[in-house]
């Protein structure tokens, strides 16, 4: 009798031993913020946060802007990205023309305060080429005051 209960035990203890969480499934998504938006000058910058203790590398990502509910945008960049563990950075992302413009036009038709959204799909590095999406979106306030 003793047998087929340790032969059960040993059987499901390996088997709980193996379902053990990835390392990108523990990854937590960065915290996100609007600092600003220059549609002059086509310059949007990104407060990220990583909660994580581990660096993120982003390899390339793609942002959606979007002023005071009103879609302007989907931005995509290949420019990389490296947030600090438990730290933030300050990233400016470079809008297309016709992004740019929209958002002018949209900040002149609109004077004063807007809110700005951004959503964020962070393709994020983890090791030999294997990489993980984290999804961040954030707001802020844009415009003259």
């Amino acid at each position: 009798m003793r047998s087929p209960l340790l032969f059960l035990g040993l059987v499901l203890s390996l088997g709980l031993a193996g379902c053990s969480t990835p390392p990108e499934a523990r990854l937590e998504r960065p915290a996100l913020r609007v600092v600003s938006l220059d549609a002059g000058d086509g310059k949007l910058a990104l407060r990220y946060i990583n909660p994580n203790n581990v660096p993120l590398v982003v390899n390339n990502s793609t942002h959606v802007l979007s002023l005071d509910g009103q879609h302007i945008g989907r931005i995509k960049e290949k420019e990389p990205i490296g947030m600090p563990p438990i730290g933030e950075i300050v990233h400016t992302v470079a809008l297309p023309p016709e992004i740019a413009k929209g958002a002018r036009d949209y900040l002149a038709a609109h004077p004063g305060r807007v809110r700005a959204t951004v959503e964020s799909k962070l393709e994020v590095l983890l090791y030999d080429d294997e990489t993980v999406t984290l999804k961040s979106s954030g707001g802020g306030t844009v415009g003259e005051p």
